[in-house]
């Protein structure tokens, strides 16, 4: 079965004239997590389509016409020292790279793939990308929420500060948001927290797809309360976020017999900025905090903002 990942862009030389971007790479390999960890490589750079099945090499080279073929030497069926002889013997495909991955080196090994016209053998890539898995994993261990999957406030004090720098350097307008769950204890409290945390995770995802941009982020900031940073916001595009946020959540409809609204809803504050070097985040977020309180007190499902503070 072929299955295909995202367009990227990748460090290697392609002989080719297209562009970078609309080269394929097709990726064979009979172990899953070893297809997967070369598609997240390659895939900065180039279009992936991986196959498992070393009989339909190919066939898929006729289907795609790769522009580079990434291979594991060993694999049942058909080792990719034989599938590289059958595409030596074919016109359409004699010139096509092959990368050949092994983890083991052995000279003989090596002699084998230049004699089948490999373009090179890469050693301990496994290794490789198995510590990559193992960073990754760290990276999600440290930065994101076990329960929402957002990021946590650690991100919050090593992260944030690299994207409020380049606001700062670009003169840009930054837009702080923060979100409150209403009633939350009174939900906790009625429905039991494994039902709590159900909801917490259902409205971090609602907020989460709410906005549009790669570079909004999201932080769960504490409880049921959300920090959202919006670089290059103005006013204008942080109260259209703030008034999707909130209507996005009441139209969840997630029943919550102790609001007054019958349904779980959020308060949200805001603040828009146009930071300098003298600037500090906290102070910015305790404006969007403060503006949260006045939502909360105005009587909750709303929001409540501030626009073109100095902080």
């Amino acid at each position: 079965m072929f299955t295909e990942s995202a367009y990227s862009t990748l460090q290697f030389p392609l002989y080719t004239g297209k562009n970078i971007a609309d080269c394929v790479a097709l990726i064979v390999d009979d172990d899953e997590a070893s297809r997967l960890l070369l598609s997240s490589i390659l895939s900065d750079t180039l279009r992936c389509i991986c196959i498992s099945n070393s009989i339909e090499v190919v066939a898929a080279v006729d289907n795609f016409k790769p522009d580079i073929i990434v291979m594991d030497i060993n694999m049942p069926g058909q080792s990719g020292i034989d599938i590289c002889k059958q595409l030596q013997s074919k016109k359409a495909t004699a010139n096509c790279p092959v990368l050949f991955v092994s983890s083991a080196n052995k000279s003989e090994e090596q002699d084998r793939c230049w004699q089948v016209g490999a373009s090179t053998l890469t050693y301990r890539v496994k290794h490789l990308l198995q510590s990559k898995l193992r960073l990754d994993l760290l990276t999600e261990l440290t930065f994101k929420d076990s329960l929402t999957g957002l990021y946590n406030r650690h991100y919050l004090f090593t992260e944030i500060p690299t994207i409020f720098k380049q606001v700062v350097r670009e003169q840009q307008f930054l837009s702080v948001i923060m979100v409150d769950i209403d009633r939350f204890k009174r939900y906790n409290d009625f429905y039991g927290h494994v039902k709590g945390d159900e909801c917490l995770h259902e409205v971090a995802q609602t907020l989460l797809e709410a906005l549009q941009r790669p570079q909004d982020c999201i932080i769960r900031y504490g409880g049921e309360e959300f920090l959202i940073f919006l670089p290059d916001t103005t006013a204008e595009g942080c109260l259209h976020v703030a008034q999707t946020l909130v209507q996005a959540v009441r139209d969840q409809k997630i029943p919550h017999e102790k609001s007054e609204h019958g349904v779980v809803t959020i308060s949200v504050g805001y603040v828009v900025t146009k930071p300098t070097k003298e600037s500090r985040i906290e102070h910015i977020v305790s404006e969007a905090d403060l503006s949260l309180f006045e939502a909360k007190e105005s009587g909750r499902c709303q929001l409540r903002g501030h626009a073109n503070l100095a902080l």
